[in-house]
């Protein structure tokens, strides 16, 4: 997986699978609504909005970050290319990395 917030991609099930879980640590109550989803036979794309509460420990390179129980919501794209055997073999997602950490309160 390549993301914005990320310094090098994720490779593999179980590193994804951490990335993942840390999200929904910090914020359980993640959800996205799709507002486009467009597809070929290798490719998916969605664009949508996310948004939850922080309201548990935010793993980051330099240690946790408390939560504040701020809301937060971002819009984001999500691309993958799939593989012959109809698994992800390349995870592209983005999202205003910026606008994500100010409303944490984490910047101004």
């Amino acid at each position: 997986m390549i993301q914005a917030d990320l310094s090098s991609p994720v490779h593999g099930r179980e590193a994804l699978l951490e990335y993942y879980k840390a999200m929904f640590k910090a914020m359980p109550d993640w959800k996205v609504d799709m507002s486009v989803v467009a597809f070929s036979s290798d490719t998916i794309v969605f664009e949508g909005a996310g948004g939850g509460t922080f309201t548990g420990p935010l793993a980051t390179p330099e240690g946790e970050v408390a939560p504040t129980g701020t809301k937060v919501i971002l819009m984001l794209v999500f691309l993958a290319k799939i593989s012959p055997d109809g698994l992800i073999a390349e995870d592209r997602s983005y999202f205003d990395n910026f606008a994500f950490m100010k409303q944490l309160g984490l910047i101004k």
